[in-house]
């Protein structure tokens, strides 16, 4: 094997080898903080919204037709804001001002969609394995090769076992990301012998295996049922707490919120944040009736209970007065 094709083959195992399970806990240990303040004209709806977090997960609500997916499309590049910017970290992704428009595949944005978006001629494993990097290495060192070398049958030979390779490696991350996921029994079945919640299940595994630089989850939880739900949920919230990156989760239940360890939320209503804060902070003085429902019921809007104290000595009832009728007798 010469020298390039050894290097092209190195050059894609390095890059495959990234995004598994063992090296993505450690990767990145402090997360940039990201700004979205976007303008975004579809048809006849306008969506305004500012939002701004931290490596933390970032709950949005809101009722249905606010916005959210909207939101998110327009941060993984899905759709072009009129005006604004959306920056991750040092990186400015949009910037209507500068003309700056990073396309989708360069964000680095993992987004799961409420559709799921699974390819139904594959199966679950090489679903979750598609977003893994690979490709991408093979192309750069095809296209670093002169033509005299990417002729010769040695360096076609080592390309296609660079590929091969890739491949197996990419199942074999994408398979032990699945049992991680709890969903590895799935890999060898195609989305449509899946279930809505094994579908989702699917979809959210392959948009968390290539440790994005940013993720964003469209009603995660939606299609699972409600015993699964509760666990999964805590799985969820455990993974994103351990990667320690920006997140965005939209969702309808407040449970999530109260997972996800009572994360910032912002709450948009006709295309606008009509609030935003902590939980408690939304609870206790809600905008709007829809925040005032949502968290309706959950340990936020609960009087918080006094610090325990001793029990104070009960006080000695004063004596009755006798009544007239006694005393005069």
């Amino acid at each position: 094997m010469s020298a390039r094709a050894e290097h092209a083959h190195s050059e894609v195992d390095a890059r495959v080898e990234v995004a598994t399970p063992q090296r993505r806990a450690t990767a990145h240990p402090t997360a940039p903080r990201w700004r979205v303040d976007v303008q975004v004209e579809a048809g006849n709806f306008q969506l305004v919204a500012e939002l701004e977090g931290d490596e933390t997960a970032v709950v949005v609500a809101g009722p249905n037709g606010a916005g959210k997916t909207t939101l998110l499309r327009a941060i993984c590049g899905a759709c072009r804001p009129a005006t604004g910017t959306i920056r991750v970290g040092e990186r400015t992704l949009f910037d209507s001002d500068a003309g700056v428009d990073q396309a989708p595949e360069r964000r680095r944005i993992g987004y799961l969609p409420q559709g799921f978006g699974l390819f139904p001629h594959l199966t679950a494993a090489d679903n979750v394995a598609f977003g893994l990097a690979g490709r991408g290495a093979q192309r750069k060192a095809g296209r670093a090769q002169p033509e005299a070398q990417r002729a010769q049958p040695e360096a076609r030979q080592a390309q296609r076992q660079a590929r091969r390779t890739s491949r197996a490696q990419r199942r074999r991350a994408a398979v032990a990301f699945m049992e991680e996921m709890g969903c590895a029994h799935l890999a060898d079945i195609f989305p449509r012998s899946l279930s809505g919640g094994e579908r989702q299940r699917v979809a959210l595994a392959r948009a968390l295996l290539p440790d994005p630089e940013m993720i964003l989850l469209d009603e995660p939880l939606a299609a699972i049922d409600a015993p699964a739900r509760r666990s999964f949920r805590d799985q969820l919230a455990a993974h994103l707490a351990k990667r320690r990156r920006p997140a965005i989760v939209v969702t309808h239940d407040a449970g999530d919120v109260l997972a996800l360890g009572s994360p910032r939320v912002y709450v948009l209503e006709n295309g606008r944040v009509v609030q935003h804060g902590l939980p408690e902070e939304l609870a206790t003085a809600p905008a709007t009736p829809f925040v005032a429902g949502f968290f309706a019921g959950q340990p936020w809007s609960q009087p918080a209970p006094s610090p325990a104290a001793a029990p104070a000595p009960p006080t000695p009832s004063p004596a009755a007065p006798a009544s007239t009728e006694s005393a005069g007798r």
